[in-house]
C-alpha cells in the first residue's frame, strides 16, 4: 500500500488555513473573554452596592433597636416582655427596681396562676387587661401598681405579651390625703351645724335673761 505524497504547496496552504482558523477563533475567544469580564465587573458592582445597602439596613436596624431599648430603659414604668411560652425576653431596669430579678418562675408569680393559665391556653379575648395589684419588691417592700397586659403581634401564629407595671404609690397617697380632707371637711360642716343648733337656744336664753335682769327687783340671780 502506498502512502499519499504531499506537495510543499499543500502543506503551506494547510498551515495558512490553520493559522487563519486559529486567528479567527482567538478573536472570538478574546471578544467572549472581554464580554465575560465586563459582565463580571457589572455583577461585582451590583454585589458591592447590595452589600452597602445591607450594611446600611443593618446599621439602621441596630440604631433603631438601640433607640428603642434606650426609650424602654428611660421609662418610669416597669416593662416585661414574655414570649408565647410566657418566658421573659426583656426586662427593663425600672421593673428590676420594683420586683427584683425576673426569671421564668418570677414571671409566673407576677402574672398570677389564673392569668398565666389563660394565656398559656391561648385565651386572649380579654386582652388588653388593666387592673391594680400589689407586688413585692427587693427587701419585701410592697408596692401598689397599675398592671396592664396586652398581646404583641409578631407576624407568626403565636403572639408575645407586653406587661407594664406603673408604680401608683404617689397616686394612692394623694387619694388617701384627698379622702382625709373630705372627712375633715364633713366634720367641719357637722361642727358648724352643731354650733348653730347650740347657739340658737343660747341666744334666746341670753335675751330672756337680760329682760329678767332689767325688770327684776332685788338680787338679779
Amino acid at each position: 500500500m502506498s502512502l499519499p505524497v504531499f506537495q510543499p504547496e499543500d502543506t503551506v496552504q494547510s498551515l495558512k488555513g490553520l493559522i487563519g482558523w486559529f486567528n479567527q477563533n482567538s478573536g472570538d475567544l478574546i471578544q467572549e473573554y472581554r464580554r465575560l469580564e465586563s459582565r463580571a465587573n457589572y455583577l461585582k458592582r451590583q454585589l458591592e452596592a447590595k452589600h452597602q445597602e445591607l450594611e446600611i439596613s443593618l446599621r439602621e436596624r441596630e440604631e433603631a433597636r438601640a433607640y428603642l431599648l434606650s426609650v424602654l430603659e428611660s421609662l418610669k414604668a416597669g416593662v416585661l416582655v414574655l414570649d408565647h411560652g410566657l418566658r421573659p425576653t426583656f426586662v427593663n431596669r425600672r421593673l428590676t427596681e420594683l420586683v427584683g430579678a425576673v426569671d421564668d418562675e418570677r414571671a409566673m408569680q407576677l402574672l398570677g396562676e389564673k392569668l398565666a393559665d389563660s394565656l398559656r391556653g391561648g385565651d386572649k379575648h380579654f386582652l388588653p387587661l388593666e387592673c391594680e395589684k400589689v407586688v413585692q419588691g427587693p427587701g419585701g417592700v410592697m408596692t401598689p401598681v397599675h398592671f396592664i397586659v396586652s398581646d404583641v403581634a409578631t407576624g407568626r401564629e403565636t403572639s408575645d405579651y407586653l406587661i407594664v407595671f406603673q408604680d401608683i404609690t404617689t397616686l394612692k397617697r394623694l387619694e388617701a390625703e384627698a379622702a382625709r380632707t373630705r372627712r375633715l371637711a364633713s366634720l367641719g360642716v357637722m361642727a358648724s351645724e352643731l354650733a348653730h343648733q347650740i347657739r340658737s337656744p343660747l341666744g334666746g336664753i341670753e335675751l330672756y335673761a337680760s329682760l329678767l335682769k332689767e325688770t327684776s327687783n332685788g338680787d338679779p340671780r
